[in-house]
Formats: C-alpha cells, sequence, structure tokens
C-alpha cells in the first residue's frame, strides 16, 4: 500500500508543476481555466491504467502473448 501512494503521489508531481507553472505566468487567470489542465491530467492519469488493463486481455487473446510477450515489452520501452 506503501508503494501504491508513493507511486500516486509521484504521478501527481507533474500536474502539480503544470499548475504552478500556468498560475505563475498568468496570475490575472480565471478559476474555469485553472482548473482544466490539472482536471485534463487527472482524468487521462485515472484512464491510462484503466484502457492499458483491458487492452492487455484484449491482446493477450490476440497474440500468442507468451511467445512474444518479452519482444513487445522491449520495443515499447525503446520507443
Amino acid at each position: 500500500m506503501l508503494f501504491i501512494i508513493s507511486l500516486s503521489l509521484a504521478l501527481a508531481m507533474d500536474a502539480l508543476a503544470v499548475s504552478v507553472g500556468i498560475g505563475l505566468s498568468n496570475p490575472k487567470l480565471k478559476f474555469s481555466r485553472a482548473v482544466l489542465p490539472p482536471l485534463m491530467f487527472g482524468i487521462f492519469q485515472m484512464l491510462m491504467p484503466i484502457l492499458g488493463y483491458f487492452l492487455s486481455f484484449y491482446a493477450k487473446g490476440k497474440i500468442g502473448f507468451e511467445k512474444y510477450d518479452h519482444w513487445i515489452a522491449f520495443f515499447l520501452l525503446v520507443f
């Protein structure tokens, strides 16, 4: 549980940096415009693991995953 909490905090740091940068660059920014970037970060960071989870089940059924899984991981990491 500690690992999951620390990982989620680390992933949230980019949204924090963007939010602070936007706020500092334009102090007269409306609240509705200031909330949009962190909200979009949060939505996408929530959806990407869910999408990856379901796509992995789809790919496992379509590909002989045990034969090629290490090569797929290698090329994804290189890309």
